[in-house]
């Protein structure tokens, strides 16, 4: 499939069978009823005119330049964030149908997802209101979808407990009220969900990050030199000088060795030459993504969950201009904050959003609530957001609100060198009264389904998972 762009009188144009589907799949492309449920659910409220239009506004934006990205997105996303349904629903869609178009990081986040509601998909089309629900989430929240989501997910997972379920109607400028009304086992429960998303301190700290390597990756670029660099600050990334790399990038080539490793008060690493002979020996069978996790193993030498990185790359592509078909400069920056204050900023607790939920609950009914959360950092930063969360929760009062559990779900999107994506979902609860009904026994994941394997602990326990 070549993804060149085609020009007619001038002007530019996505050519024709950009968006499949193919004509025969085979073993290694199987289709996906479950995930195909959910896609063809959202386009259907959506309008097939109105996402055709979408989709090709986040295909062009996708493979637009870096400059005209820049003019939507400071941060250098991949995708106009004014609409992030839009770039979740698209990547699903290229799951099944186009997928040389999929990109895997975003993927990791929306597949599972779709294809959680896809698997309960006729019960969630037969809760009351859903309809309305699901529309505000590609229209007024079309920008952060994941609250509406993370609502759809929750309600589906109850309808499939075997509880009755409805959406409570929007009161916009009355009054704010809780998500949904839930009975099960002979009680009503009111259930409001709340979902995090990524705090800006994260943002901040890699934004740092392009400032202390970017001199550090034009002076290899002017030297034609493919070098990895994995640093690990223990002072937080503001206080770190702007020229600490840029002086262990001068010792490393002042030096006759290969590589340079360094310990003192602000951080830890190394840096050193990279040996791009497997990367080219491996381009010469497949086409690698450029960004991908499958080449930042191939130059760091290890696939770390998530990681940090700063790439820069010299390459040739082929049919996919988001594919590299060669290689001859590859310089890589794999960093961590691991500070103290770096730590506590980024285990966000969950205080803010337990209250606010709390807020909205009736007086009357028992309740309650789940709060859903990205937990992908390192390690530290996860054991530290547990025992925050558990204080929390624990010393918690509702005051007059009848609640009777919170739900605490961990969300662990990945993209591994070798799979599309992996997934895991973490449940923690707690009562407040002591006679739930036994229907509520267990983690009640509602992305995991009930026949996926499941482990004791939490995921980020695995000490391969730590660099």
């Amino acid at each position: 499939m070549s993804i060149a762009w085609e020009y007619v009188d001038g002007q530019r144009r996505l050519p024709e069978g950009f968006f499949g589907p193919p004509e025969e799949r085979g073993e290694d492309w199987p289709d996906d009823p479950e995930l195909r449920a959910a896609v063809e659910w959202f386009i259907e409220l959506l309008g097939h005119d109105e996402w055709e239009r979408k989709r090709t506004e986040v295909a062009e934006f996708f493979y637009s330049s870096p400059e005209e990205k820049v003019t939507f997105d400071s941060r250098g996303r991949y995708f106009d964030s004014s609409d992030t349904f839009a770039w979740y629903l698209f990547h699903a869609e290229a799951f099944l149908d186009y997928v040389w178009h999929y990109e895997p990081m975003t993927g990791s986040k929306a597949v599972p997802v779709f294809k959680a509601l896809g698997q309960r998909m006729d019960l969630l089309k037969a809760i009351p209101n859903v309809e309305e629900r699901a529309r505000r989430i590609f229209g007024s929240e079309r920008s952060q979808p994941n609250g509406g989501l993370f609502e759809l997910l929750v309600a589906s997972k109850y309808a499939e407990l075997g509880a009755t379920v409805s959406f409570k109607p929007e009161q916009p400028g009355i009054a704010k009220t809780h998500d949904l009304d839930v009975e099960l086992s002979g009680r009503k429960f009111a259930v409001e969900c709340k979902r995090m998303d990524a705090g800006d301190y994260a943002e901040s700290e890699r934004a740092r990050a392009r400032v202390l390597w970017g001199p550090v990756a034009n002076q290899f670029v002017r030297l034609r030199r493919s070098v990895f660099c994995n640093a690990n600050f223990l002072v937080p990334l503001e206080d770190v000088p702007d020229d600490y790399l840029l002086s262990k990038a001068h010792e490393f080539l002042s030096g006759d060795a290969s590589n340079l490793i360094w310990n003192d008060e602000i951080g830890w690493g190394g840096i050193g030459n990279v040996d791009l002979a497997p990367l080219n020996q491996h381009l010469e069978d497949y086409d690698v993504l450029i960004d991908g996790t499958l080449f930042h193993e191939f130059i760091a030498g290890v696939y770390i969950r998530n990681a940090s990185i700063i790439q820069t790359t010299r390459h040739m592509t082929d049919a996919s201009p988001r594919h590299m078909s060669e290689c001859d400069l590859a310089i890589m920056l794999r960093w961590a904050s691991v500070s103290h204050d770096s730590i506590e900023r980024k285990a966000r607790d969950i205080t803010r959003h337990l209250a606010r939920a709390n807020e909205q609950l009736p007086d009357d009914c028992d309740a309650i609530v789940h709060i859903g959360f990205d937990a992908v950092d390192r390690a530290e930063v996860e054991v530290r957001r547990r025992q925050r969360i558990f204080e929390t929760v624990n010393n918690f009062d509702p005051g007059d609100k009848r609640l009777c559990r919170v739900y605490c779900h961990w969300f662990a999107p990945e993209s591994p060198p070798h799979e599309a994506w992996a997934y895991d979902e973490t449940v923690n609860w707690f009562d407040f009264v002591p006679d739930m009904p036994q229907n509520f026994a267990g983690a009640m994941t509602v992305v995991m389904p009930e026949s996926a394997d499941f482990r004791e602990g939490v995921h980020w326990e695995p000490s391969d998972q730590t660099p």
